[in-house]
């Protein structure tokens, strides 16, 4: 493993996770939000937030990875795998990191479920200050606040979800169907066990989050009493690519460890009877 191929995302992390938060404690003053930190401080309690997604990021994408994977393959054994062949197929290894917007699609998900309890009061009396609520426009745009600190948690889901998909795809387990279709016309096909997850999850966090979360923007700048406030307006439409940057340590952390990863699946797969090579050969004829 070389640290060279790393260069532009380590410079994307310092960016993001290091000097932003700076940023953002020195330049906004202001009540903080967050009931968990003594210091009232809004640059703090917003540089704060900021690192506790991304160590949410990294709890999901790895710990989570290992607790989930082998179930994933597990369910989809038992699931799907009644007179499906089982294999292991070996690609070779990209020479450039791909993962800068890998976690594109588990922010989506993120996005989606803090968005389902931005609105409750029950939420906003266990985490927001009192001193926020007080302070001009705090009343009126304290679902939004919400939404940013449940990122904390929602951020972590959502990579716990993606990431056993992602050791399973990278360890190459793939099944196909030519022995169900044996005395049938239907066409023998090889899919990943991977690949069959990500489709239902990317199904989930598709369009109708943007949807979602667009009537959630507007609904923010019918809210808006404030002019301090409008730099909100400005973040939140990027929210989704701020918490793929805030995942990008999550991603290279697990691009690191790929090769451990492939080996801990593998050797879970063996205890499954997975155990030999499929490889395919397309042969054009005519």
């Amino acid at each position: 493993m070389s640290i060279k191929k790393y260069i532009k995302q380590i410079i994307v992390i310092l960016i993001f996770i290091v000097w932003m938060p700076i940023m953002m404690i020195i330049f906004m003053g202001g009540a903080g939000f967050f009931k968990l930190i003594p210091i009232d401080h809004l640059g703090l309690h917003t540089a704060s937030v900021t690192f506790m997604i991304t160590i949410s990021a990294i709890l999901g994408g790895v710990i989570m990875g290992y607790l989930l994977a082998p179930l994933f393959l597990l369910i989809h054994k038992r699931l799907i795998g009644r007179r499906m062949i089982y294999g292991i197929q070996n690609r070779p290894e990209p020479e450039k990191f791909q993962g800068n917007f890998k976690a594109f699609f588990p922010a989506l998900i993120a996005i989606n479920i803090g968005l389902m309890f931005s609105s409750s009061s029950i939420v906003k009396d266990m985490i927001l200050s009192e001193s926020y609520l007080i302070a001009p426009g705090g009343e009126n745009i304290w679902p939004f606040v919400v939404f940013f600190m449940l990122l904390i948690i929602t951020t972590g889901i959502g990579m716990a979800l993606f990431s056993p998909v992602w050791f399973l795809l990278d360890a190459g387990i793939v099944y196909t169907n030519k022995e169900k279709v044996k005395n049938k016309s239907n066409p023998i096909e090889l899919h990943s066990v991977g690949g069959w997850y990500m489709g239902f999850l990317k199904g989930y966090a598709g369009i109708s989050v943007f949807f979602s979360y667009f009537t959630f923007i507007i609904q923010l700048i019918t809210q808006i009493g404030e002019e301090a406030y409008w730099t909100a307006v400005i973040m939140y439409p990027i929210v989704p690519l701020l918490v793929v940057m805030w995942s990008l340590p999550a991603i290279v952390i697990l691009d690191m460890i790929k090769e451990r990863r492939k080996k801990f699946v593998l050797n879970y797969a063996k205890k499954l009877g997975i155990l030999e090579e499929i490889d395919i050969e397309i042969i054009k004829k005519g």
